[in-house]
């Protein structure tokens, strides 16, 4: 049974018992700030089991995308992945373990057809109902294990909350091997296929745990395992969602997969794996970045490379083998070809950069090995060099040999792991499911806030709650921070990319100002402080939000639809929001989009937004559900996360022949009336934030114009400064460019000249140690290209005379000392090493650098001891001639 049909019978099987099919969720857990990425196949639905949201069906089933971070560096093996997809059906207070229990069993047995014979089940140590259901589907007890919490038979969302016992179904993957051992004792005989999650309980600090008041279902079957056991396969990788993959990797490095060597077969893994993974997160949203999900994203590309790079693949592979994994998952997964443009774009982006680190790797390590305080390079170091620019151990270890700077490679590797797993824990609990203290107090009132924002700024309301110190309170006194949740509120909470409102809360002898608003769930906390007075539980207060901050957002956020949409209709409609900023002063927009836009183009932009405003064309709002939003035309914002009724905010023109919307998006934040009212826009800066997205930030109204007038007096003043008018400054500023130039080329010859006399004078003054002529000496230029000039004619001047030499020059440009260091071939040979002989030179002037033997540079901080430093040139040759 192929991947394709395995989902599609999962799925019609438990919509035949009145799940809701539920699409997957993007793997970048949009709506979960706990999480980088979705791990579980329940994590869309947390909202549902915590009770904070309004599940559509108390019974769902879905296929999730997941992803994990804790076994990238195992990823290469028979059984380990970062992606994989989860199969699973949920009870939200419907049916329980009975039900659970036999559907599991009719599927695998009766629907797929896997020998009863080959299937045992586990239970929870003191689940006896469970035992029980599993005697009566038919297994004998001999097929029944009872296991504790240590072998994996026990939920938990943490260490207090809801929690449960398991129960899970294992295939006999070696009938006839070990027939005594069950699943916790002979992991290489069985494979889980199945986990039932019986959530039961609530766990308090103590221990003790009570029965929820409603008991739910969460099962998880990974559809990797599935496809291993329905296509009788004893790894991951035979089975057809990675043996496409591995085929083409296979074509690219002239390799056959089934008999290539053992480390062969695991790059080859390592590439395919990887490649999938980074293909769906790009999907998904995420992008190569520095921290967080975005540094995950770049460690699996830089991984994936260099065990390409080993596999002797050169050329372009990645975007490349996104179309591999397009063609195997693409029908269940639209989302990869409605994305495909930018995948391909990110990942040669990526790919490119990484090619040239790698390629220049050699001099970045040369020049940290120059630097060290010791002979050897540490694990640490090896770390840096792989957290930072992504240089895998193997790459340094290898520079570091070749500069004698590797003496114990099994301890500096050892060092190098253990920073490594110190990572991983970090991401570990970047990775846990866990609750939110705020979200967990204030779910705690079982009650939900009604806004009333998008009709008034002012609303009569009765105080439901205060958290004080991070404990709920029943009164605050003057000066105390506070969060007061209220019965209803017209102050809208930060969301959808728009900052909370501000304002304030007054009521008799109290006022509480309002500096910030959050909605955790259903329910909307006003965060501030008390400025008068005392606040209690039950009090009446009158809660008005900021109307000049509230107009100013509103502005500036109908501004965000009106540019998203202008992008579209310049750049194409591949661009597609990738995050906002909606503030009173100002907006943020970012962007997909693979290169700079040109700047005409950028000027279109603003210029398309300006006309729409001129027009005054009315905003809109109206609900409805989000299949018929969609069906309207409605843009969703990808990534976001939607309930079932949306709000949909049109921008379009009310006359009658006009049929077509300028814009039109789901979206909850507040708007202007009509375009009219944003008043003038301006963009003040466009630039990249990562690898296919971009960011404009601009102004409207008032902070608009004032941008403009402060541009406008600048250029008055530069005017001024170039003896010119604003309209002729530009000519201006290139004319005293043009002679600038014209300066620094007579400059150049002058010193070129000077240069070709010192250069002689300091070859001929060179001392011979060893028989390699050591050439040290200090010029008069003004940067470090000019230094590396005088070198370069001072090592041909010895070639003129056939010497092998060292040469070792000084400057000092911009007060600050600069050096470089240059070895012929035969000084080389002799011992010499231009890098590591910088560095102790430069250290003399307070400074470091390096490079490779034949050619380095370095800089310092104390010009006064240039000289000096020079002079320890002689006896550092030595040393490394012996």
């Amino acid at each position: 049974m192929d991947a394709q049909t395995i989902r599609q019978t999962f799925t019609d099987f438990f919509v035949d018992r009145d799940h809701l099919a539920v699409a997957s969720a993007p793997l970048t857990a949009p709506g979960d700030p706990t999480l980088l990425f979705t791990s579980a196949g329940m994590v869309p639905f947390k909202p549902y089991f915590l009770g904070e949201a309004q599940p559509p069906h108390h019974r769902l089933t879905s296929i999730q995308k997941c992803f994990r971070t804790t076994d990238i560096d195992e990823v290469g093996d028979a059984s380990h992945l970062t992606m994989f997809e989860m199969l699973g059906n949920f009870s939200l207070g419907d049916y329980f373990k009975a039900e659970a229990q036999a559907w599991a069993w009719e599927l695998v047995t009766d629907v797929i057809g896997i020998p009863p014979e080959r299937l045992v089940a586990t239970v929870f140590t003191d689940d006896d109902y469970a035992y029980d259901q599993w005697k009566k589907i038919g297994l004998p007890d001999s097929k029944i294990y009872r296991y504790g919490e240590d072998q994996g038979n026990f939920w938990a969302a943490g260490p207090t909350g809801p929690c449960g016992p398991c129960s899970e179904l294992h295939y006999d993957m070696r009938p006839g091997y070990r027939e005594d051992a069950g699943p916790a004792e002979a992991d290489e005989k069985w494979l889980e296929i199945w986990n039932l999650v019986f959530m039961q309980w609530t766990r308090f600090e103590d221990g003790t745990r009570a029965d929820l008041p409603a008991q739910s279902i969460d099962t998880g079957a990974g559809l990797e395992r599935w496809a291993m056991m329905l296509q009788d396969q004893d790894n991951l990788y035979d089975t057809d969602l990675f043996a496409p993959l591995l085929g083409y990797i296979g074509v690219r490095c002239d390799r056959d997969y089934h008999t290539a060597n053992d480390a062969e077969r695991r790059a080859m893994r390592v590439v395919a794996e990887h490649g999938r993974a980074m293909t769906f997160l790009i999907a998904d949203g995420a992008i190569p970045g520095n921290e967080g999900r975005g540094y995950v994203l770049r460690r699996l590309i830089r991984r994936a490379l260099y065990m390409a790079d080993s596999l002797g693949i050169e050329d372009d592979l990645l975007s490349d083998l996104a179309v591999e994994v397009r063609g195997v998952m693409g029908a269940w997964y639209p989302e990869l070809e409605e994305h495909s443009a930018l995948v391909a774009n990110v990942l040669d982006q990526e790919e490119h950069r990484f090619r040239r680190t790698l390629s220049t790797g050699r001099s970045l390590l040369e020049g940290r090995i120059a630097e060290l305080d010791s002979d050897t390079i540490t694990g640490q170091d090896a770390f840096e060099l792989y957290d930072t620019y992504g240089l895998p151990f193997e790459v340094t270890a290898e520079v570091a040999r070749e500069n004698d700077a590797l003496s114990d490679e099994a301890a500096v590797r050892a060092e190098f792991e253990l920073a490594l797993e110190q990572q991983r824990e970090r991401s570990r609990q970047q990775a846990t499911f866990a609750y939110d203290d705020d979200a967990a107090r204030y779910a705690e009132l079982e009650t939900a806030t009604e806004f009333s924002g998008y009709e008034t700024v002012e609303t009569e309301a009765e105080v439901v709650a205060i958290v004080a110190g991070g404990e709920r309170v029943a009164r605050a006194s003057a000066g105390d921070a506070v969060s007061v949740v209220l019965d209803r509120t017209s102050f809208y909470p930060e969301g959808g990319g728009q900052v909370g409102d501000a304002g304030s809360l007054r009521g008799t002898d109290l006022q509480v100002d309002v500096e910030d608003t959050r909605a955790f769930g259903d329910v909307i906390a006003h965060l501030g402080k008390v400025v008068s007075g005392g606040i209690a539980v039950g009090d009446r207060v009158t809660a008005t939000v900021s109307r000049g901050r509230r107009a100013d957002a509103a502005r500036n956020h109908t501004a965000t639809h009106l540019l998203h949409a202008a992008l579209r209709h310049v750049l194409g409609d591949h661009v597609r929001q990738a995050g906002s900023l909606v503030a009173p002063d100002h907006l943020r927009f970012d962007y997909t989009q693979p290169e700079a836009p040109a700047a005409d183009d950028l000027r279109a932009v603003q210029q398309l937004v300006q006309e729409r405003i001129r027009e005054n064309i009315p905003v809109s709002t109206s609900e409805m559900s989000y299949d018929d939003a969609l069906k309207t035309g409605a843009m969703a914002i990808f990534g976001e996360k939607y309930e079932t009724a949306v709000r949909v905010v049109e921008i379009c023109d009310p006359a009658p022949h006009v049929h077509d919307c300028f814009s039109k998006e789901l979206c909850g934040g507040t708007h202007a009336p009509a375009t009219g009212f944003v008043g003038a826009f301006q963009i003040v800066s466009e630039g990249s934030v990562g690898a296919g997205v971009r960011r404009i930030e601009a102004l409207t109204g008032s902070a608009a114009s004032a941008w403009t007038d402060q541009r406008l007096d600048a250029l008055s003043e530069i005017a001024t400064a170039v003896r010119a008018t604003p309209d002729t400054a530009g000519d201006r500023i290139a004319q005293l460019q043009a002679e600038a130039a014209e300066l620094r080329r007579r400059l150049q010859a002058v010193e070129a000249k000077t240069g070709a006399t010192v250069a002689e004078q300091i070859a001929e003054s060179a001392t011979d140690i060893g028989g390699v002529a050591v050439a040290v000496g200090r010029v008069a230029v003004e940067s470090a290209e000019a230094l590396r000039r005088a070198g370069d004619e001072v090592r041909r001047r010895l070639s003129e005379s056939e010497r092998q030499g060292v040469i070792v020059l000084g400057a000092v440009a911009n007060e600050r000392p600069l050096f470089v260091a240059m070895a012929t071939e035969g000084a080389v040979a002799a011992g010499v090493n231009a890098g590591r002989l910088i560095g102790g030179v430069a250290r003399i002037a307070g400074g470091g650098g390096g490079g490779s033997p034949e050619m380095a540079q370095a800089g310092g901080r104390d010009a006064e001891k240039l000289d000096e430093a020079l002079e320890s040139t002689l006896d550092a040759v030595r040393e490394q001639l012996g």
